[in-house]
């Protein structure tokens, strides 16, 4: 997802957006102050504090032919808050699951309508400035636009046919994803 792409997203509060999609914007008191009690063992100073928000997740498929429906997103929203963020600057996999390819964490998600008219899943990142080299280099990059576009890695409980619902291995269309039901492909 193109973290620009929150820029797109239409919710009742609008102006959100516009003054939460510029890296680096100035967290509100209320944001710090729970950053610093549910995550922190110092109390970070908010000059130190990045956040940037990130369209996670919507309803269209992604490049893996994957679906997140707008029922899953609404169910589970509320989990993204408090899991990390990874970014590998290694050159290695995108999904580097290691302890140094952490750079933020999720503090905030919401459910939004995107200007194309998807259902997605917006979370908060925070960042820290001055915690490696690594970091601020993340940050750097988040800053000056040259980093627009992350690759998730989310594991799923299960995985269901959004034609039949039945579970993935028991469904025939899922089985053979190329088969189609009235011009709707089974994802």
């Amino acid at each position: 997802m193109k973290l620009t792409d929150a820029l797109d997203a239409t919710v009742s509060a609008r102006p959100l957006f516009a003054e939460a999609s510029k890296s680096g914007a100035k967290l509100s008191a209320d944001d710090v102050k729970s950053i610093n009690r549910r995550w922190t063992r110092d109390n970070i100073e908010a000059d130190r504090l990045v956040s940037f928000p990130v369209l996670a997740i919507d309803t269209a498929p992604t490049r893996n032919g994957i679906v997140y429906s707008a029922e899953s997103q609404k169910a589970s929203v509320k989990a993204w808050v408090g899991k990390t963020f990874l970014f590998n600057s290694t050159g290695g996999a995108d999904h580097s699951l290691q302890a140094s390819s952490q750079v933020g964490r999720i503090f905030k998600s919401q459910i939004v309508t995107t200007a194309q008219g998807e259902t997605g899943t917006l979370v908060w990142v925070y960042s820290v400035r001055g915690v490696s080299q690594q970091t601020d280099e993340f940050i750097g990059k988040i800053e000056s636009g040259i980093l627009r576009e992350v690759s998730l890695h989310v594991l799923v409980e299960g995985v269901t046919c959004s034609i039949c619902n039945v579970p993935a291995q028991d469904c025939e269309r899922l089985i053979n994803p190329e088969q189609s039901t009235a011009g709707r492909l089974a994802r």
